[in-house]
């Protein structure tokens, strides 16, 4: 994870699969932490069921290791809002 600013305040995190260099972004926001997936996870029913986006990948098993670590991420901050890639 970069601190793109250095003021802890957006991170940028790699996140391989759909693309080799393909990332997700963390913001810091009034409202709470503001977690932006691209295209780890295209739908909602995909991140719920832990399901890559299908053909639309560069490397499947480092599609896998992205959206399971950003679920992480997001279990352990429940108040996180997350925004896919295709969906609200």
């Amino acid at each position: 994870m970069i601190d793109v600013f250095g003021d802890r305040s957006f991170f940028a995190i790699l996140t391989p699969g759909h693309t080799k260099g393909h990332t997700s972004y963390l913001a810091r926001t009034p409202e709470g932490p503001l977690l932006m997936t691209g295209n780890v996870s295209h739908t909602r029913w995909g991140w719920e069921n832990d399901v890559e986006p299908g053909s639309f990948l560069a490397e499947r098993d480092h599609a896998r290791e992205s959206l399971l670590a950003l679920k992480a991420l997001s279990e352990r901050h429940p108040k996180m809002t997350v925004k896919l890639g295709h969906q609200p």
